[in-house]
């Protein structure tokens, strides 16, 4: 009888840790679709953050936007314009 009661908890046991990886499978499925359309948001607040923390610090000079626009050139002066309004 002691013998059927454990083999009774053994499949309980075998059961359980069958149905957590199952969830876990489903889980993990559903965040990675849900990933790819996350992190365009991440990498948006992300910049976001980091243009934030520029402004508020105010490390960022008139040199520093230059050398941007230098680099950048024509094709995307409206980021450059866009950055000297947010960061001087």
């Amino acid at each position: 009888m002691n013998g059927l009661l454990q083999n009774q908890r053994s499949i309980r046991c075998h059961l359980l840790d069958d149905l957590d990886e199952v969830l876990l499978a489903e889980n993990t499925s559903r965040y990675q679709y849900l990933g790819k359309f996350l992190l365009p948001g991440y990498a948006l607040l992300g910049g976001i953050a980091y243009l934030g923390m520029l402004r508020l610090l105010r490390v960022a000079r008139e040199e520093d936007i230059d050398l941007i626009r230098k680099y950048l050139g024509h094709r995307l002066a409206f980021a450059v314009g866009f950055l000297q309004r947010i960061l001087l």
